[in-house]
């Protein structure tokens, strides 16, 4: 009986920790992007940007603020600190924004897109 109640305590416990994640503010997403698979030297990529918020209000504090304004950067995967271009976009009250970066006419290999230093994604380049 008592390795029962034990059990039943701990499916309880488990469920209310899941049950603050139900509400879509229960957790904060991370930014995201749509990044084409592949582009051709010259070309402008669109690049449809998600989940840009100000502040994270992941504990019921009210709603999150969207940014204003969003930079991505286009920085060669073989030397990371190489930031072959880059671009901005204002952010809709829906805390998304499109932004549009040009691959530059002498890029090949894989190129990452990111934002803050952090990847969204990859785009190949070839042609």
């Amino acid at each position: 009986m008592l390795k029962r109640v034990v059990r039943v305590v701990a499916a309880a416990a488990m469920l209310a920790g899941v049950a603050g994640c139900s509400s879509p503010e229960a957790s904060c997403a991370a930014v995201s992007a749509l990044v084409p698979a592949t582009a051709a030297p010259g070309d402008t990529i669109d690049l449809e940007v998600a989940n840009l918020f100000s502040t994270c209000h992941d504990q019921g504090e009210g709603p999150m603020a969207p940014l204003t304004k969003v930079e991505l950067a286009l920085v060669s995967v073989d030397t990371s600190e190489t930031v072959m271009a880059t671009g901005s976009g204002e952010v809709a009250e829906d805390a998304t924004a499109v932004v549009q970066l040009t691959i530059p006419d002498d890029a090949t290999g894989t190129l990452s897109v990111e934002y803050d230093g952090i990847s969204l994604g990859t785009v190949n380049v070839s042609g």
